[in-house]
């Protein structure tokens, strides 16, 4: 089986030669292709006297890097790794061989941190909370949803779409995969500090942010009658609140009392039409996804 591991790079001089030449070693028969972001350090020289073929991708932004990976790269089994030498090479067979065995299309690298130094606290906390709100909103456990390590099947990388650009690629790829009944898994890999001289490319409060909007539209979008219903639901249990306070209150109701309980209960009763119409709407492009997909196979 053919594999291919793709490594999204920008500036990540101390590291890239590095990273290609050890995963070059843990798997010798494998093409190593480094997509260049537009870095303007060496880069690329670097990945390329290391071994690895270079792409420069002159449009910048992860997700737009990771789209274009899917879009040239051709393999049977495809692993995804950052330039910056924090995951470890060594556990790159731990990532394939679920794949290579057909018992899963997404195989996800756990981030175990061997050092206190490797992650900082407020990544660590950003991880938890979006796995845990992840795993909450798509009703199923990821403990780390914002890996950069993972490795795929060629049936994900031919049917899973991506159209986010910037670091919420990890977070779509997975709800994408799942939407798409892709099966998924999750094991350990060891996640090291950085070199000295090597900068995170990653804003925590604005990527953050990013991530977070990602999740809701990600949600808004394949599962609406989750989205739209929860909103209903504040709405109803907002208004019945207000109603009980002007039921009990010594004062008499008045007209605005009425126009505010009215208005908000027609409100919520919209939400819930726009989750129901958009959910039987999202069933039939699922059974038109997998008749399509049919057609391929034969």
């Amino acid at each position: 089986m053919k594999t291919v591991v793709l490594i999204p790079c920008y500036n990540e001089a101390k590291t890239i030669a590095k990273v290609v030449r050890d995963f070059k070693r843990e798997l010798p028969q494998a093409e190593v292709i480094v997509f260049d972001n537009n870095s303007t350090d060496d880069s690329s020289t670097l990945a390329r006297s290391a071994g690895a073929t270079v792409v420069t991708i002159k449009r910048k932004g992860k997700g737009y890097v990771v789209r274009r990976m899917f879009e040239m790269a051709e393999a049977d089994i495809y692993v995804l790794v950052d330039g910056d030498d924090t995951y470890s090479a060594k556990d790159v067979h731990k990532l394939i061989e679920p794949i290579v065995n057909d018992e899963a299309d997404m195989v996800i690298g756990q981030r175990v941190v061997v050092s206190n130094s490797a992650m900082k606290l407020i990544n660590r906390i950003g991880n938890f909370l979006f796995s845990n709100l992840f795993s909450f909103c798509f009703l199923v456990r990821v403990k780390d949803v914002l890996s950069g390590y993972r490795a795929f099947s060629k049936q994900l990388v031919n049917n899973v779409p991506i159209i986010m650009h910037e670091f919420q690629v990890e977070m779509e790829l997975t709800v994408q995969s799942l939407y798409r009944g892709m099966r998924l898994m999750e094991v350990p890999t060891a996640y090291k500090e950085r070199p000295d001289g090597s900068i995170s490319k990653i804003h925590p409060l604005k990527d953050g942010g990013l991530i977070l909007f990602a999740l809701l539209a990600l949600l808004r979008d394949l599962r609406p009658m989750v989205f739209f219903g929860s909103i209903a639901i504040v709405l109803l249990l907002s208004v019945l609140s207000y109603g009980l306070y002007v039921y009990f209150a010594v004062r008499p109701a008045t007209l605005l009392d009425t126009v505010v309980i009215i208005s908000i209960a027609i409100i919520s009763w919209l939400f819930i039409s726009t989750g129901l119409f958009l959910h039987a709407l999202n069933r039939r492009f699922i059974e038109l996804n997998t008749l399509m997909s049919r057609r391929k196979k034969n």
